[in-house]
């Protein structure tokens, strides 16, 4: 991601997005683009959010009350986290901040590593964190005036990994396809033709099936529209439920 990647409070003060500009109630951190529009076909597909919503703004209004997010990709862990960081520290004025921070990271290689920063950050504002992460994914009430704080770790709170170990635990693939996948970059290993890192297995296996399909090379996010890949499973209920303690729930 260029060095020129907007910040949130940027994007608020654009008149793109009045629900932002206006109110700003609630902003989901994601890492990259993938995650981005992962997370925004998912919704959609489970109607968490409204038809007419855009992959940027999920905000609408119910009961006069704001409801949903809007996502916003920090491109990598380090930028997400210096993020939210800047969303708690800079907007001393309520009216302006928003008064719910969702953060999806990846944790490729070390889950308790990642959770170690996230928690350093927000010991700093003196929330109250549990010791481990909330399999269920966490939620934190902010004390005093801070903003309430949810965490998603993929790809489920438990295990290290990123937003494709997300898509293969969701069982988001039918078995068929994704057993003959495996098999496909197995024996390509066997030849000797690759050289991905362990941990980005699911990578490899995610975009061998999606090379096979109509558009190869498409961003992800299509082949869930397309139903490819299908948004239905117990791991994709698990991430709504936490969306839906985090933004619509009340205290």
């Amino acid at each position: 991601m260029a060095d020129t990647q907007k910040t949130v409070e940027e994007l608020m003060a654009e008149p793109s997005c009045s629900g932002c500009k206006n109110f700003a109630k609630g902003v989901l951190l994601v890492e990259g683009k993938n995650d981005r529009n992962v997370i925004y076909q998912l919704c959609k597909a489970r109607q968490f959010i409204k038809e007419d919503s855009t992959s940027d703004c999920n905000l609408y209004k119910k009961d006069n009350k704001w409801i949903g997010f809007c996502l916003f990709e920090c491109g990598g862990v380090d930028k997400t986290l210096k993020e939210l960081n800047r969303l708690i520290v800079r907007f001393s004025d309520r009216t302006s901040r928003p008064d719910k921070i969702g953060v999806v990271l990846d944790t490729d290689a070390n889950l308790d590593k990642v959770w170690v920063r996230v928690t350093k950050l927000l010991k700093d504002y003196d929330y109250l964190l549990p010791k481990d992460p909330n399999p269920a994914g966490t939620v934190i009430d902010g004390a005093k005036h801070l903003p309430k704080i949810g965490v998603w770790f993929m790809p489920d709170n438990k295990n290290p990994g990123m937003i494709e170990d997300f898509i293969i635990d969701s069982d988001m693939f039918d078995f068929n396809s994704l057993t003959l996948t495996c098999k496909c970059v197995e024996n390509a290993e066997k030849e000797g033709i690759t050289t991905f890192k362990e941990n980005q297995r699911s990578k490899a296996i995610v975009h061998t099936f999606l090379a096979w399909q109509d558009k190869p090379g498409d961003v992800l996010s299509w082949h869930i529209q397309k139903n490819k890949i299908k948004p239905n499973s117990e791991n994709g209920e698990a991430f709504r439920n936490w969306l839906t303690r985090l933004f619509i729930d009340e205290p």
